[in-house]
């Protein structure tokens, strides 16, 4: 009985996962297109000063824990444990995911390293702009926040047919990103920058799954599955992100284990809550 239940676990993984690119080429590059113009327009007026200055002055309206636990969201480890739940309905986006991390940890450390740009708390005095969490001096562009929470929208909105759906991960991704101006850390600009570059990733990242599908098939993508369980015990304890959201970032994590847990031991085939599906002969 328990080789019959792998048996069905296996087959769950290869009928539910529907994570193919469904959008169309418009989604693919109108978006980094559209991230594309303000930064046209930023660098002919030469205004990411004063537009950084101007959007950094949100957290008067909101407070400034609200922006903290945005900016968290964007995280590289948070981003990552979020696909957890997915990992036995929709294993290529897991997959999908490992790539882009990889190819977004390369290009983005790269291109900060060649162009060693500046950040806000260097540039600007410390009196005339508002900092939320730990003061970051260099490295600005691109954004590695912006576009690993880009690189999450496009994972989700590309493999998505729904409408909706994929404009509210764009929006939410919009609203995170926004963040790292909004705490004092990034320019207009690397947000910008990082955005597009985090879609195009993820269509890249998406676009390689396929060949690659070693990548999140059979053990591996067990092991995937436990290294994302491990990540999310180490949110329990460690602060990875320098502000003051531990709280959130331990109830986050829980949910997280807790959901993605029960979807990770269906992998083995072990049904712990509701009735184990017959097997399709």
């Amino acid at each position: 009985m328990r080789d019959l239940n792998v048996v069905s676990a296996a087959s769950d993984v290869r009928k539910s996962d529907r994570s193919g690119i469904e959008a169309s080429s418009l989604w693919i590059w109108g978006v980094p297109a559209l991230l594309l113009i303000p930064v046209v327009i930023l660098l002919i007026n030469d205004t990411n000063i004063d537009v950084f200055l101007s959007l950094n002055r949100l957290s008067r309206m909101t407070g400034d824990r609200v922006w903290a636990l945005l900016t968290v969201l964007a995280d590289g480890l948070i981003v990552s444990v979020f696909f957890l739940p997915w990992i036995r309905r929709h294993p290529r986006r897991v997959g999908a995911l490992m790539l882009a991390v990889v190819i977004n940890t390369v290009l983005s450390h790269m291109v900060k390293q060649w162009l060693q740009i500046p950040r806000p708390p260097v540039v600007i005095q410390p009196e005339h702009f508002h900092l939320i969490g730990p003061s970051l001096s260099a490295n600005a562009f691109p954004s590695g926040h912006a576009s690993m929470i880009f690189i999450l929208a496009g994972l989700f909105a590309l493999t998505e047919k729904r409408m909706w759906t994929r404009l509210l991960f764009l929006v939410g991704a919009s609203c995170v990103a926004l963040s790292r101006i909004v705490v004092g850390v990034h320019w207009p600009l690397d947000v910008l920058a990082g955005a597009a570059m985090g879609w195009l990733i993820a269509w890249a990242a998406l676009s390689l799954s396929g060949p690659l599908k070693w990548i999140w098939t059979g053990w591996r993508l067990k092991v995937l599955g436990a290294l994302l369980l491990l990540c999310c015990i180490a949110l329990l304890f460690v602060d990875f992100t320098g502000y003051d959201v531990m709280t959130e970032q331990r109830i986050f994590a829980l949910l997280i284990f807790f959901c993605g847990g029960m979807e990770y031991l269906k992998l083995y085939g072990i049904r712990l809550f509701g009735r184990k599906r017959p097997l399709s002969l």
